[in-house]
């Protein structure tokens, strides 16, 4: 065969080149040559192509990240999976998990793993895992070989429970913001150590921790709204009736003193009005305080809980024989006045329930917070749900808002509040921050 015959049957074969042979060592240098082209252009292509796969790569996690934050009518958990599953194709990582943190409190929220290493509801000391340091530093954390990462105290992380338990040996994490708080983390991990997480890739966690917090900030608020909103509608229900039923006694009297003859006996009417007056009086007192007490705290001042107490005990309206107990209590970030009127609807209720000379104690709890105790007939198990609605009361002469009073105070404040049994068997009330 001819050389240009052969040439071209090599060419439709795949071969890129042909160098003609000759008698001379220059030959040489030009294949070495056409060699380093060729292989320059083969790398070429083959990067173009893997950039080509990575840009198709990403794209696809794009839109599927858009498909399930758009999506309307799934639970938050089932968004929560299928992002970890985005995020663990995206990344090249076994493991994906959302968490919860509160205080030392590691909780597992939702999770993808090929075994059965993390599970929803699972909680660890979060000092056993590597989220801590996220979680510390408030900021996105990458551990490509933890063998080789320490945090900045110097802790090495190999000595953490998801390195000896599991073998986790890479590791990209972001907290996630609920509010002005950090509700938790997002993270990705695997068993084998591996090269540096692309920028891309630490956007995309980024981006999901953003939104996972967006979307629990969102929610949280929402139920806060619907809440409000139930709360309202019954607050208007009790209101409305609360001030009809005094209203309609005023009525009946000014009818009766109409009609008498006597001016004596239209006197006793003018009195039943007087009183039915009164009660309006203060209910609607009550009413608007506790309208006032329900806005949100946003500005405190460091106020000494001794002092206060004793203040909000000496202007107590009711007579008769009260012992007020108390040990060493602690200053507390709050608003002032509102504070106060806390204390007071308390000390009150403790009158009104506990007979003529009750004893109240007040004291600290560990951790933080306060409690307020009686020795009266305490509440039944069964009804201590009920005492912060509106309304309720087991007295004639209250008007059943004090201790809704004291509830929407104390969550204004941000605390929480329970009512429990005291030492005596009478009521006591706990708040903590």
């Amino acid at each position: 065969k001819g050389s240009e015959e052969i040439a071209a049957e090599a060419i439709a074969a795949g071969v890129t080149d042909y160098l003609q042979k000759g008698t001379g060592t220059e030959q040489y240098t030009v294949l070495a040559n056409r060699i380093e082209r060729a292989v320059d252009a083969y790398r070429t292509e083959r990067a173009a192509v893997r950039t080509e796969t990575d840009l198709e790569r990403r794209e696809a996690a794009l839109r599927q990240m858009y498909r399930i934050i758009a999506g309307g009518d799934q639970s938050l958990k089932s968004k929560m999976e299928e992002l970890l599953a985005v995020g663990c194709r995206a990344l090249d990582t076994d493991i994906g998990v959302v968490s919860h943190v509160e205080g030392d409190e590691y909780e597992v929220v939702a999770a993808r793993t090929p075994t059965a290493e993390f599970v929803t509801g699972d909680t660890l000391d979060i000092g056993q895992t590597y989220c801590e340091v996220t979680m510390e530093s408030e900021e996105t954390t990458v551990f490509e070989q933890v063998q080789q990462a320490t945090t900045d105290g110097g802790c090495e992380l190999t000595e953490r429970l998801p390195y000896t338990e599991v073998g986790l040996s890479a590791y990209i994490g972001t907290p996630i913001d609920l509010c002005e708080t950090t509700y938790g983390t997002l993270c990705f991990a695997d068993p084998e150590p591996r090269e540096a997480f692309s920028e891309w890739g630490r956007t995309v966690v980024e981006l999901m921790g953003r939104w996972l917090g967006y979307e629990l900030t969102r929610r949280t608020a929402k139920a806060e709204i619907e809440r409000q909103r139930d709360r309202l509608d019954e607050f208007a229900s009790v209101v409305s009736h609360d001030l009809r039923s005094p209203l309609s006694v005023a009525q009946g009297h000014l009818e009766l003193a109409r009609e008498a003859d006597d001016p004596t006996q239209a006197d006793s009417h003018f009195d039943g009005i007087d009183a039915a007056l009164g009660r309006m009086d203060e209910l609607i007192d009550d009413v608007l305080g506790l309208a006032r007490q329900g806005k949100r705290v946003d500005e405190t001042t460091t106020v000494s809980l001794t002092e206060l107490v004793s203040q909000a005990w000496a202007s107590r309206e009711h007579g008769g024989e009260a012992t007020l107990e108390r040990g060493d209590l602690p200053s507390v970030e709050a608003d002032r006045e509102r504070l106060r009127a806390l204390l007071e609807n308390l000390f009150r209720n403790a009158h009104e329930h506990s007979g003529a000379e009750p004893t109240v104690t007040i004291e600290a709890l560990p951790g933080g917070g306060f409690a307020v105790a009686d020795d009266g007939p305490g509440v039944p198990a069964e009804e201590r749900e009920s005492v912060f609605d509106h309304g309720y009361s087991t007295s004639d002469s209250g008007t059943g808002f004090g201790l809704s009073i004291v509830d929407t105070v104390a969550r204004a404040h941000g605390w929480d509040v329970s009512l429990t049994e005291s030492v005596s068997g009478g009521a006591r009330f706990e708040f903590r921050w």
